[in-house]
Order: C-alpha cells, then structure tokens, then sequence
C-alpha cells in the first residue's frame, strides 16, 4: 500500500475550518484510513476506501478541530503528518450579549439602553498585541468600535441614555482586520 500526491486544502472563517486531505491510494484492498491529533487523542475522522490499483481520494475533515500537528493513518502505508494551521485572527469559541458585564447570556433584550458581549478566545491571534470589537445597528451601520489589548475574554459595551431602536444589533470581533467572531441579539 502506498499514498502519494498528499495535499490538505484548508481554510478559516470566523473560527469554522473547512479543510479536506486529498491523496492518492495505490494497492488492492479495502483500506482503513484514519486522521488523528499527534498527542494522543480522540480521531478527527475515518473512512474505509476500497481500491483496486490506484485511485485519488479525499478524506473531509470537521469544522472546529484545535489548530495543531495531525497524522493520517493508512493501513498498511507509512504515516503522513501535517499540521493544521492557526488562523491569524485566532478562534473564538463563544460569545454572548447580556444586559450586563458577565450577564446571562440572551438572544433577545426588551427595551435596552445597553448591551455588553463577551467574546472567549479558544486559540489566540497569531502575534496580535490588540484585538477590535464593533457595533452595528440593525441596519448594519457602523455605531461604534473600541481597540483592546488581547485576553482570552474580551467584553464590550454599547450603551445609550434612550432605548436601543428595535431590531437585531451586532457585535463583531476583529483581530487584524479579519473577523474573528460575530454575536447578535434581537432589541424588541
């Protein structure tokens, strides 16, 4: 059994991977492939490919996989290593918009005067020193936007002495002019 003509094609949006392996198998058999992180852990992803003599082949991988060094197996061939790149803007894992700093978390606000989002990093930014956080109306206008030094959790807030006008807001996390993660919340 041998693989060749391995290939990872991977891209980032908002902290959500899509990524496949592509390779191609020569042998004849029914052959168990595998991928798996290097440091022990539980497998991304497996597939059993029947081949008679050699076919190309793709392997999908999940969406929220941590950034780091993998392995695919194949029965009966060498392991080929690869790494799953770090997305430079990082990978937020959560966010949530209450009423109040550390608030319970809520998609819908009646009568708001003010809003705070928390955004979690589960991978920081690559190099970043500062991260952004911007709101915008439910018309999507641009209200307002502060610059933090990056921490794990970034909270923000968006306050007004009337009542919020009616309508879904966005708070959206931008680490070197990318988007790193975006929370919304319905004002009624």
């Amino acid at each position: 059994m041998t693989v060749s003509n391995f290939k990872l094609s991977a891209t980032w949006k908002e902290g959500w991977l899509t990524a496949s392996l592509h390779f191609t198998l020569a042998g004849a058999t029914s052959i168990n492939v595998s991928v798996r992180p290097v440091a022990p852990g539980s497998p991304l992803a497996h597939k059993v490919y029947a081949v008679t003599g050699s076919a190309a082949e793709t392997i999908k991988l999940p969406v929220r996989p941590r950034p780091g060094d993998y392995v695919m197996n194949v029965s009966g061939a060498a392991p080929t290593r690869f790494t799953i790149p770090t997305p430079a803007e990082g990978i937020s894992d959560s966010a949530t918009i209450s009423t109040t700093v550390g608030g319970k978390s809520t998609r819908t606000i009646a009568n708001a005067h003010e809003l705070w989002v928390r955004f979690h990093f589960l991978v920081p930014p690559t190099g970043a020193k500062t991260v952004k956080v911007e709101w915008r109306t439910p018309s999507f206008t641009f209200v307002g936007a502060v610059t933090k030094p990056y921490a794990t959790t970034i909270d923000s807030d968006l306050k007004s002495n009337a009542a919020l006008p009616k309508g879904t807001w966005y708070a959206i996390l931008m680490v070197g002019g990318k988007i790193a993660k975006r929370q919304d919340v319905r004002v009624t």
